[in-house]
């Protein structure tokens, strides 16, 4: 993080934008193997992730096509991907997490 005339700047988003031309979607991540990686070519926004990911779950096998997940949550909208392309609901997920945040 750093600031600019009074603004405070995210290192990924600026590295994103500088590759990209456009503001990024969601958080900005790195893509390789250094979660701190702040290299243009390495980082990526949310639906970026989300569109490599479907692409790797269609190549390795793990798509599916279901509309909604066990719970009800549509797919087209709350579906992510794991790094190895294994889709779950985002929804479910951090519904999940805020359980075990609250019973911790």
């Amino acid at each position: 993080m750093f600031t600019h005339q009074g603004t405070y700047y995210r290192a990924r988003a600026v590295a994103f934008e500088l590759r990209t031309g456009r503001a990024p979607v969601g958080y900005v991540k790195a893509e390789c193997d250094y979660p701190e990686c702040v290299a243009p070519q390495c980082v990526e926004d949310e639906p970026g992730r989300n569109r490599a990911r479907a692409q790797l779950a269609a190549v390795v096998g793990t798509a599916t096509d279901l509309v909604e997940c066990t719970r009800g949550h549509d797919t087209a909208t709350h579906r992510r991907y794991d790094r190895d392309g294994r889709p779950y609901c985002g929804t479910c997920h951090a519904e999940a997490a805020r359980t075990r945040q609250a019973a911790a």
